[in-house]
């Protein structure tokens, strides 16, 4: 039927059943109603930009996004000042090299290439050039930029044969940097950035920087919680549980249940376990994580004087320990003062475009929208890869007190309010760039179950605006075999940079034998209801199954070993 006759069609129906039998008009009329609403939806529908599956922002979300649009800061160029001793070249200007020739099947400076026709000028270059780590930049063709970590073999040609304008050169700066080289020649500077040879847990100094050695490290585990395997969580939480440790607690707003049962815990052990009431809900690779977590270390050093702790480790309701708290507290030892993040395989200017880093995003509503390109940072290298952390607590309160951030700190954070996955290249930059940049250790401890391209199926999504990865929950004989590779990794070689101690994804919902495997055979424990189970009454009245391994003393049941 055409749609254009059907409406008629439909009234002369119903007046037809108004003659024949009234009691159905009511009826008529509202399926009437209810065909012309549903047809108004769906033409409504196909008008909106939105994703079938993303609400349209409200109001103030969208004047919010309009405002953050005309600011215009994140199409700015920003610079930063380095602090970094080893990257002391990037806080001066670039020097100019010379021109010299291009040739299209063998460029002189060949790893990378941007091309910006609105955007490309010997700033803009030498600042992408630059984030990525490369000593040298070349502008060619007016709107190539290109990158390379070696300078061109060929002689200089003279200045006139670069000769193209930039699209986007200032006259202050067309002064000083006249062209964006040409068709067949480039312009090429020194970017000021040196190549940084990452430091592991072996090439340490067999003294490393002092802080007070007259006790044991300790540790406060920052769990950032979501969901409802309140089970599988307080499991974890039970091997994870040392006295001499501290547990802060962030449970999102969506899971009451979950952040009910965790409040009883921290009643239980009001020492060393606390569950924060400023609750978010972070959504996956949102800007705010950052916030979020600059929050919580910020409370942490303000607010919990009583907390004498060194190292700060973040963690989720999917990890779990695979190695004893004391082999923990062994090599933490050793690195006191240290700042041990896990740095990508991928080359930077890889990683800069995988992680969006040439985006701008903003978040509102619980959804992250994507505003356009962006400029990139000027006077640092980009650094980034696990956002699972190991942070010093100076370093904490580096980042996270307003009274002993510098101007790298804060021009970081503003820049970053606007970057997806934040939380995995924030504190690596940062370190790295910082004066603190040599006592860096490209190591976190952690085993991730990446088994890629599993846990990429977001990246078919043609709605979403950008997509990531997720690791896979350890499960099967192939798993088991790689988890029992990592544990006697600590007997055969316990100075490895390969060490490892906490691993993700577990899920006992998925796989409960590799829970099983990690708690026997990995840390050397015995499962739940092997020894003594007792049902523990919470104050509340609600009462859960509590195992009390041998040797324990502690009412909830959590392991106290001892060193």
């Amino acid at each position: 039927m055409i749609i254009q006759k059907f409406f008629p069609r439909l009234a002369r129906g119903i007046l037809a059943l108004f003659v024949r039998r009234k009691q159905f008009v009511l009826l008529s009329l509202l399926a009437f109603v209810t065909v012309n609403i549903s047809l108004i939806c769906l033409i409504d529908r196909h008008h909106k930009s939105y994703p079938p599956s993303v609400t349209a922002p409200l109001k103030s979300c969208q004047e919010l996004i309009i405002a953050q649009k005309h600011d215009g800061f994140f199409r700015r160029l920003h610079h930063l000042t380095n602090s970094c001793p080893l990257q002391a070249g990037m806080n001066s200007p670039p020097t100019r090299l010379g021109c010299f020739t291009h040739n299209p099947t063998k460029p002189p400076l060949s790893v990378v290439r941007y091309t910006s026709p609105q955007n490309n000028s010997p700033a803009f270059c030498v600042a992408s050039c630059r984030s990525a780590g490369f000593a040298y930049a070349g502008l060619q063709g007016g709107v190539h930029c290109w990158c390379d970590r070696t300078l061109p073999s060929s002689p200089p040609l003279t200045a006139g044969h670069c000769h193209l304008p930039c699209p986007d050169t200032s006259s202050g700066e067309a002064a000083n940097y006249p062209s964006c080289g040409a068709a067949l020649a480039v312009d090429v500077y020194n970017t000021g950035a040196a190549e940084r040879i990452y430091k592991t847990l072996t090439s340490l100094n067999t003294d490393p920087w002092q802080l007070d050695e007259t006790s044991d490290v300790r540790v406060v585990y920052v769990l950032v919680l979501t969901g409802r395997s309140w089970r599988h969580i307080q499991r974890s939480f039970r091997l994870l549980y040392h006295s001499s440790n501290y547990y802060y607690v962030h449970v999102d707003k969506k899971s009451e249940y979950l952040y009910s049962k965790f409040q009883k815990v921290a009643q239980l052990l009001p020492n060393n376990v606390y569950v924060t009431s400023n609750r978010r809900n972070p959504v996956w690779g949102a800007p705010e994580l950052l916030s979020l977590m600059l929050n919580i270390m910020q409370d942490l050093l303000t607010n919990f004087p009583s907390w004498k702790w060194d190292f700060l480790i973040n963690l989720s309701e999917t990890d779990i320990p695979i190695v004893p708290n004391a082999d923990l507290i062994r090599i933490l030892n050793a690195h006191r003062g240290q700042i041990l993040v896990k740095a990508t395989d991928t080359a930077k200017h890889e990683f800069i475009k995988s992680q969006g880093l040439g985006k701008a995003f903003f978040q509102c509503d619980d959804y992250v929208w994507l505003l356009g390109d962006r400029q990139p940072m000027d006077g640092v290298v980009i650094h980034g890869g696990s956002d699972w952390l190991i942070l010093p607590r100076y370093f904490c309160a580096y980042a996270a007190l307003p009274e002993q951030q510098d101007s790298l700190v804060r021009k970081l954070v503003a820049w970053y309010a606007n970057v997806i996955l934040p939380v995995e290249s924030f504190f690596h930059t940062l370190a790295y760039n910082s004066a603190f940049c040599e006592l860096v250790v490209n190591s976190n401890l952690r085993f991730v179950n990446w088994q890629r391209p599993r846990g990429c199926s977001c990246r078919l999504n043609q709605t979403a605006d950008w997509c990531g990865c997720s690791p896979s929950v350890f499960s099967g004989p192939r798993d088991l075999y790689r988890l029992h590779k990592a544990r006697l990794l600590h007997s055969s070689s316990p100075t490895s940079p390969q060490l490892q101690f906490f691993a993700r994804k577990f899920d006992s919902t998925i796989d409960v034998a590799m829970v099983n495997y990690a708690e026997v055979h990995l840390l050397g424990r015995e499962l739940p209801g092997m020894q003594v189970i007792l049902n523990f009454s919470f104050p509340s009245g609600n009462s859960s199954l509590i195992v009390y391994p041998r040797g324990t003393l502690d009412p909830f049941g959590v392991s106290c070993e001892h060193h």
